[in-house]
């Protein structure tokens, strides 16, 4: 697991498995769920310590993202990523890189900011604010489960690695919100059995330049009724399962780095 400040969209992809780019700079990438039975994409992630008199390299092999989870807050000002791997294998791989790695060449370096977050309840819809947001967590799932086997490579016993990562059946998303509450749509659509609606939330450094989830028939699970103490804020956790999430990213970045 590493945290990563997200300059882009690409991490995004690399746990939702689809991307496709339109435009000629600026790019417009819409990333989703495949919808063709496609699986989502591996990587290879090389690991180095280096120093005086030091070199440890691993590699890792056969790497799928097992878990993203998106935050942004008051206090987590800035738009970060905690993204989980699972990896099918750890090797030396004999060898240290001779260049440092970069971000491709037209990327931003500022951050997403809370302050630039927009978010909009019921999309699709009558538009309502989600007034009062203190903080959203927004987790993707893609429901890995790693299997093993007797294998052998070039004679050598590799049982002890994974076989094969296979996918669950349909990716999981959860939504989890810390609002002060200043009106009671949100309690509505939980003690409702049928409301499913829209929000919509809008990171942006410019026209060009925004990250943007469309979070799709929001069951709303649970929702504190908080009564505060004397002086403090009323603050209540939300959570939500959606349906299903749409990503649009404008950047600088061709649609290759997007593994299209």
């Amino acid at each position: 697991m590493y945290a990563v400040g997200l300059q882009n969209g690409i991490l995004i992809e690399a746990a939702m498995g689809y991307s496709s780019t339109a435009g000629a700079g600026p790019y417009t990438h819409t990333i989703s769920a495949p919808t063709d039975g496609t699986g989502n994409p591996s990587f290879t992630i090389q690991h180095e310590k280096t120093g005086t008199a030091t070199a440890w390299s691993t590699q890792f092999t056969g790497c799928m993202v097992s878990d993203l989870t998106m935050t942004c807050g008051y206090e987590q000002k800035y738009l970060v990523a905690r993204v989980g791997w699972m990896c099918k294998k750890a090797a030396d791989p004999g060898f240290q890189l001779t260049a440092d790695p970069a971000l491709p060449a037209t990327a931003t370096e500022t951050p997403y900011t809370f302050g630039t977050l927009t978010r909009t309840w019921d999309y699709g819809g009558t538009p309502i604010a989600l007034d009062g947001l203190v903080s959203m967590e927004l987790q993707v799932l893609p429901d890995l489960e790693g299997i093993r086997a007797h294998t052998w490579d070039t004679g050598v016993y590799t049982g002890q690695w994974l076989y094969k990562i296979i996918e669950g059946a349909r990716k999981k998303y959860h939504l989890t919100m810390e609002m002060t509450p200043e009106q009671d749509d949100l309690w509505d659509e939980l003690v409702s059995t049928t409301n499913t609606k829209d929000i919509l939330f809008k990171w942006t450094k410019s026209t060009n330049d925004y990250i943007q989830v469309q979070c799709t028939d929001c069951m709303v699970t649970s929702h504190e009724l908080v009564t505060p103490k004397v002086g403090e804020a009323d603050i209540a956790e939300v959570t939500m399962e959606p349906r299903s999430l749409t990503w649009t990213v404008v950047d600088s970045i061709a649609g290759g780095a997007y593994g299209e």
